[in-house]
């Protein structure tokens, strides 16, 4: 069986990868500020992950026709509690680029040292 747990929050992305590299960023756009997301989890298994949704908020790990927050496989199965919350905070306050629906280059100020829009692409 699955289980909805809702989490009213507000969390603003401050990181962005891109070509394996971390760089501080600032959203300059309010609609990135999350603040809902849904984590879905099986009952039966203990709370493990099975998806995560942002229901108030934009982010570019997120697509945009479902809402369905991108997380990697490690997270999935595993128990929600304390430390994958944070890890799951950690997500979404994180652009990254090398794997979103779509990029908001305009939407956040950042060093474009070693992170040119072009190189994400490829």
């Amino acid at each position: 069986m699955i289980k909805k747990h809702t989490f009213k929050c507000n969390i603003l992305p401050d990181k962005l990868i891109c070509n394996s590299n971390f760089k501080n960023i600032i959203v300059t756009k309010s609609e990135y500020t999350i603040k809902e997301f849904c984590v879905y989890t099986d009952s039966e298994k203990e709370d493990k992950i099975k998806e995560i949704y942002i229901f108030k908020g934009k982010h570019p790990n997120c697509d945009p026709k479902n809402k369905m927050f991108c997380i990697p496989d490690f997270l999935k199965n595993q128990v929600l509690n304390n430390e994958s919350m944070e890890l799951i905070i950690n997500m979404i306050k994180t652009f990254n680029i090398n794997s979103a629906f779509f990029q908001p280059w305009a939407d956040f100020e950042y060093d474009n040292t070693n992170c040119q829009p072009k190189n994400c692409y490829e």
